[in-house]
């Protein structure tokens, strides 16, 4: 599940299609815009990424877990700076949260990674000196992969290191591998053995836990900016950004 700047947090019978409410988000000069969510394995838990309304990214913003039965908050954390990315990790007892939006200021306080174990309410800074531009997180959510670093397409300047690493839930880093592009998005096999990452016209897949190249699709020049592992006989979907 992901949002962009929503007012309130959707979710949907897979059955009839239906829209049910899941949580209402805080509103009137609180924080009411949603930037990213995810759902936990079990489905029981939501996680949301809040924003205040008009607000520049130096602005506070809150990560919240809900009940998805009840629609009630269970816990809450404020951040100095507009978070971004949000998921959930370890069986959904805590959730890893990227602070990177892309920047030509590399080193910024919001080029971190933290992990927010919330029903204790603590959070860990995994990595604080490598933009993070994408997350996923693999089967089971004992393991999450990053795509980190990027170029400057304006002025060719490097911002951080581009590499892809993978992670163990705990915050240990697994293993890493140089990426020679900007990578767009990045998405896990359903069995976990495969990690895709897209660039500017292609998709490369690396298996698990080396991070060896196996693969590589290149349909168009055209930017791929969506990426999701199919279950057709085709391996792979690539195409235009999807909410």
């Amino acid at each position: 599940l992901g949002l962009r700047f929503a007012t309130a947090a959707p979710a949907y019978n897979t059955a009839t299609g239906e829209s049910v409410a899941l949580a209402d988000a805080p509103t009137a000069d609180t924080f009411d815009g949603v930037v990213d969510a995810d759902l936990s394995h079990d489905g029981r838990h939501a996680i949301l990424t809040l924003r205040k309304a008009d607000a520049s990214e130096d602005a506070p913003s809150m990560i919240a877990v809900y009940d998805t039965k009840t629609g009630g908050e269970l816990a809450r954390h404020l951040f100095d700076r507009e978070m971004y990315q949000v998921d959930f990790i370890a069986g959904g007892k805590a959730a890893i949260i990227s602070e990177h939006k892309f920047s030509a200021i590399p080193n910024r306080a919001e080029q971190q990674l933290l992990k927010w174990t919330w029903r204790t309410d603590e959070v860990a800074t995994l990595m604080d000196d490598n933009p993070v531009t994408g997350l996923a997180v693999g089967p089971g959510g004992d393991r999450f992969a990053t795509i980190e670093g990027y170029v400057d397409e304006d002025d060719n300047t490097p911002v951080g290191i581009r590499r892809l690493a993978l992670w163990n839930a705990d915050g240990t880093r697994l293993a890493e591998t140089p990426l020679d592009f900007n990578a767009f998005r990045i998405a896990y096999a359903p069995d976990g053995a495969h990690i895709a990452v897209s660039g500017w016209g292609f998709v490369r897949i690396f298996s698990v836990p080396d991070l060896a190249v196996v693969r590589e699709f290149r349909h168009s020049t055209d930017r791929k900016t969506s990426r999701d592992y199919s279950v057709d006989p085709a391996p792979l979907q690539s195409g235009a950004p999807s909410i």
